[in-house]
């Protein structure tokens, strides 16, 4: 080797490490301005609600409070995809999950704020609520959101091969269904923004944003701000500071994200808002809870004939990834092994609970899981190892799957030899 290179092939210290061993690294919630106030967010506390009537002039009337920040005050909505733009910063028309966002009070300190949520009236009509995917697939009315029909956020169906014939002919079929429950992230920094204008010293105008975040995503929270605020966005700094975590869960945008910067505007001055860890479990963004119902046929040689797969995803209150998520949960289905046949159902289900997002390979691991399972009772079945099993039905890069994927290198083989 070389070895007449300053970078190649040396070891090299991240650029952040000293920050993050010391101590001495800044993340959003360290980071102060002067005259900074802090924000607060009232959170609902009824899964599924029409908000008839709010009223903040006690809130605002308290000592100490400079704003108090409500739907109206950013009335655009906005989504990571572009074909789900079902959020607001705060509710406009109703509460979808127990901690959906209503309103944010602004004050000198956090004390203060948390006192003016007290103070803020909300009048709601409760709704049916559905908790169940299942279920929410079967409503004829109260939708949770009204252009979302049984409250399906996304199906997406396709057939390769004749599956049927080849369970048909197998030698042996494996049915069940598997149930992967919800898991959030839980990293160790909670959600953090901090907003500001530059203003006008002459005209008192509102000028450049900038927003220091704790985000895996700065451009697509730029966007979003420019979005909601209608400002471009050459006039929208986003700034990412140390991160403590993520695993997916900030690889969205939060509702505090947008909220803390139309405060700001609001108030004219900069704002933070960080969230509890129990705001943290309301914001999630994890990983779906998701039924499996899965069918797989094999052959005494141990090849895998077919499979039939119908998945159903609660993706909570919101769209999120989950029109992707849902296509991911089929098109990865055939992507580690040689299969002939595949049949794929998926239904991304809205229900009132917190959102789901991206988690780790979103899609792919709770289906992984269940597929992996049924080989291995197939197996048994068979009398043939597990490991074997695997062999035998490995891809042979470069290939094209039989939906047609492209897999150009491929290192289950390798990691197979070596457990």
């Amino acid at each position: 080797m070389n070895t007449d290179f300053s970078i190649i092939g040396k070891p090299t210290a991240m650029v952040d490490a000293a920050g993050k061993s010391t101590g001495s690294g800044k993340y959003a919630d360290d980071l102060s301005l002067p005259g900074m106030l802090i924000g607060k967010i009232l959170h609902s506390p009824y899964p599924h609600a029409r908000l008839k009537k709010i009223d903040t002039s006690r809130a605002e009337a308290l000592e100490g409070v400079v704003t108090v920040v409500v739907g109206s005050d950013a009335p655009t909505p906005y989504g990571i995809l572009p074909v789900g733009h079902d959020e607001h910063a705060l509710v406009t028309d109703k509460v979808r999950y127990v901690g959906d966002n209503v309103a944010c009070a602004v004050a000198i300190d956090e004390a203060t704020a948390e006192k003016a949520l007290e103070l803020i009236d909300v009048e709601y009509e409760v709704l049916p609520a559905y908790f169940d995917p299942e279920d929410a697939m079967k409503a004829e009315s109260d939708f949770i959101h009204d252009h979302k029909p049984h409250n399906i956020e996304k199906d997406y169906h396709h057939v390769f091969g004749d599956p049927d014939a080849a369970l048909a002919s197998s030698d042996f079929v494996a049915e069940a269904r598997f149930i992967a429950n919800e898991v959030t992230h839980a990293a160790m920094e909670p959600h953090s923004t901090l907003a500001a204008f530059e203003i006008d010293p002459h005209t008192g105008n509102l000028g450049r944003l900038t927003v220091t975040s704790s985000t895996q995503v700065p451009y697509y929270l730029q966007h979003k701000l420019s979005l909601v605020l209608d400002m471009p966005m050459s006039q929208i700094r986003v700034i990412k500071p140390l991160v403590g975590g993520g695993f997916g869960g900030k690889s969205e945008v939060i509702p505090l994200e947008i909220t803390a910067a139309v405060a700001a505007r609001k108030a004219k001055a900069p704002v933070k808002i960080t969230y509890s860890r129990e705001e943290v479990f309301w914001a999630h963004r994890g990983r779906p809870r998701t039924i499996v119902d899965l069918k797989t046929g094999l052959g005494k040689d141990g090849r895998i004939t077919g499979v039939k797969a119908r998945v159903v995803q609660d993706g909570g209150g919101y769209c999120s990834y989950g029109v992707v998520t849902i296509l991911y949960s089929g098109a990865l289905l055939g992507a580690l092994y040689d299969i002939p046949a595949i049949r794929y159902d998926g239904y991304r289900v809205l229900t009132n609970k917190p959102v789901c997002g991206a988690m780790r390979g979103h899609g792919t691991v709770n289906v992984r899981f269940a597929f992996e399972s049924q080989l291995d009772e197939l197996a048994l079945k068979a009398g043939i190892d597990p490991a074997e099993v695997r062999r035998r039905n490995l891809l042979q890069p470069p290939c094209i799957t039989i939906n047609g994927l492209r897999v150009q290198s491929y290192g289950l083989p390798e990691c197979i030899d070596q457990v």
